[in-house]
């Protein structure tokens, strides 16, 4: 497998089903044509730098021509799924000492396997499992590794080539930490986000680290879940916490395809794929990059962000669900990026709370451009928002219900043609097929929702369930069981284990032993209440007695007495004047001591439930403290016309209150 292929001014880069194309004799006149061995020329457009949908373990000829004139021409090979290994080393788990450097050198007619005996391992060390530095075609494959608990990352990759992380099942990595809300400005401890034992911020651990000077790197057909960092949500701050790989700059052509990152709402993503380096030209996945067949869910950011170079970047064929967006290609300073053919299938995270479908930002670099083509964007979300600094192409795809594109008219330089708007497809209509994979089967069902009612529910399968598949699913979602029963599957629910918040959600793998699944994802509601006493043993509470507010017109003041100099919170707690399980913003005003009103937009639901008084909140931070001195105080807040409050409380650890019981 090679990593590139430069003939004369002509530079070629294939994977599997796509090749980059790069040369400085592209310009605008100039079209670039390829074909398979002895097939017909096909031409694409040459700004676009991507061949796609073509076949693994094919030889491609392409050329660019101005008028009659061929300026270059050149042929390559797509990468092949099967490797040829020359040798297998099967680690004892008994004897296995972490870390393990693995800087070995194979070759593309023959790749080092790596494998532990038995297939699992687990790492009761505070360190990764694998540091693979300076490798060349060595393999991972075929091993549930459990562990490297405080330890941020599991498998670590840097400076190697042609290494492929396969059929993996990884979990149990991260810091333990706690929610800190301390009065630290900025990017540190002190807006909600969770802290290891040494008062760090708990963030980007992954369970593989792709990093710098890495290429032809593959991670594919691996299950990660469970977790044990609990990220940061929105109700708070910007997430910080943990994901399933973390991608730290590398040189180019990593293959992200066919795996199942499941979260849950106990242990959230921050991303699924989060990126280092936002917006730098070699940030997130660099350059010549697939994503695409894979599973991402349960984020309290973005299913994953691309952001960065974004340079011959391609995403498709993949289901994106629960997470405040979906993908992100805000910061795209390099381009060409693709989005294609996609199934966005209902954004929210933890805290219902939603974002653009596809992210955009008005920080892009000269010339980016990015590709959204023939993707679904489905239930909730806002779908895509237009910039003036992002040349884009959105065609060909189905926006459901309330999802739409935004601020065309920002964006004179880009186009937005052929797209199907206000499309109603029922849930469950949704296409099962989603992730893309080759698999002999289909379910009835992709997502499933079952309100307070939480009866089992029965889901056939369409086409030949292989007679080995099995059900995965993440320790976390104890609340119900999948099995297979004469050749349905069938899901039950334990309403004991349904205690703890309004809305549960989950999801499991109908698994074959090939790695490849078939995932669905569940939602269930309960009656649950967050307390109205919820302060714990050891935290200082102060409920006003009879608190109540009203609608728009109404005004409260109360006083209460501070036990010593420090910083407070001041909560409320309101219920909003819709149903369900809605995020809403209630726009309240607040006067402490006597101060001019600022406002507070109080985060609220079809339930009562407790949230931080933030007044005058600017940037990513919905926490803020009053420092008081001991002694007499008072607050006055005026009411809104969205909600109704029933509550006020004065503490020192807010923490308590979350309307999720998650700590």
């Amino acid at each position: 497998m090679l990593e590139s292929i430069l003939i004369a001014s002509l530079l070629l880069r294939p994977t599997f089903n796509a090749c980059s194309v790069e040369s400085e004799l592209i310009g605008p006149s100039t079209a670039i044509e390829y074909r398979s061995e002895g097939g017909a020329w096909t031409k694409v457009e040459s700004f676009h730098g991507s061949l796609m949908g073509l076949s693994e373990d094919c030889t491609y000829e392409v050329r660019l021509s101005e008028g009659s004139s061929i300026l270059a021409e050149g042929s390559f090979r797509t990468w092949k799924s099967d490797v040829p290994v020359a040798k297998t080393i099967e680690l004892d788990p008994a004897t296995f000492t972490p870390p393990m450097l693995i800087d070995a050198k194979g070759s593309p007619e023959g790749w080092i396997r790596y494998t532990f005996k038995g297939g699992s391992y687990h790492n009761p060390e505070e360190v990764p499992t694998f540091n693979v530095e300076g490798a060349e075609y060595v393999l991972l494959d075929d091993m549930t590794l459990t562990g490297a608990a405080e330890s941020s990352n599991v498998i670590v990759i840097r400076g190697s080539s042609n290494v492929r992380v396969r059929g993996c099942d990884i979990s149990g990595w991260g810091r333990h930490g706690i929610p800190d809300f301390r009065a630290v400005p900025g990017y540190t401890p002190g807006n909600g986000r969770c802290v290891d034992k040494n008062g760090n911020v708990i963030n980007r651990d992954g369970a593989i680290l792709i990093g710098r000077g890495s290429s032809c790197v593959v991670v594919e057909r691996c299950y990660m879940h469970d977790a044990i960092p609990h990220t940061a949500s929105w109700f708070y701050s910007h997430p910080t916490g943990s994901e399933c790989i973390w991608m730290d700059c590398p040189d180019h052509s990593t293959v992200i395809r066919y795996n199942d990152f499941v979260g849950s709402d106990s242990h959230c993503w921050n991303d699924c794929v989060e990126g280092n380096r936002n917006f730098y030209t070699d940030g997130g996945f660099n350059q010549d990059a697939d994503i695409y067949g894979n599973f991402m869910i349960f984020a309290n950011d973005d299913c994953i962000e691309i952001d960065g170079g974004q340079k011959n970047v391609r995403v498709f064929g993949n289901r994106f669900e629960s997470a405040l967006c979906g993908v992100s290609v805000q910061g795209c300073m390099v381009g060409p990026s693709f989005v294609y053919d996609n199934l966005f299938s209902g954004m929210g995270e933890e805290f219902a709370k939603t974002g653009q479908t596809i992210k955009t930002d008005r920080r892009n670099g000269p010339g980016a451009r990015t590709f959204i083509w023939d993707n679904t964007f489905w239930g909730r979300g806002s779908g895509v928002t237009m910039r003036a600094t992002l040349q884009a192409e959105v065609s060909g795809n189905t926006f459901c219900a309330g999802q739409q594109v935004k601020d065309i008219d920002a964006s004179p330089s880009s186009s937005v043609k052929d797209n199907r708007m206000g499309v109603e497809i029922e849930e469950k209509n949704l296409d099962s097929s989603y992730p893309r994979r080759d698999l002999p089967f289909t379910l009835s069902a992709a997502r499933i929702s079952v309100g307070l009612s939480r009866k089992p529910v029965s889901i056939s399968v369409n086409g030949k369930l292989p007679k080995d598949a099995s059900i995965r699913k993440p320790q976390a979602f104890d609340w119900f069981d999948a099995d297979i029963k004469k050749g349905k599957i069938c899901v039950s629910f334990h309403d004991e284990k349904m205690q703890r918040r309004r809305l549960y959600r989950g999801a499991f793998l109908v698994s074959t032993p090939g790695g490849l699944s078939r995932p669905v994802s569940i939602y269930a509601e309960t009656e649950f209440v967050p307390p109205y006493k919820a302060d714990k043993p050891g935290d200082f509470a102060w409920y006003a007695p009879d608190f109540k507010l009203e609608g728009r017109g109404e005004s409260r003041t109360v006083e209460f007495d501070i036990p010593e100099d420090g910083n407070w919170w001041i909560m409320l707690y309101g219920c909003g004047k819709h149903q369900g399980t809605r995020l809403d913003n209630a726009q309240i005003k607040v006067s402490v001591d006597g101060s001019e009103k600022q406002v507070s937009k109080q985060p609220v639901y079809g339930y009562p439930c407790w949230a931080m008084i933030v007044p005058d909140q600017k940037g990513l931070t919905r926490v803020h403290h009053y420092y008081l001195r001991k002694g007499r105080h008072s607050i006055t807040v005026s009411g809104s016309d969205k909600a109704s409050f029933t509550g006020l409380v004065i503490t020192d650890n807010p923490g308590s209150f979350e309307p999720n019981e998650n700590y």
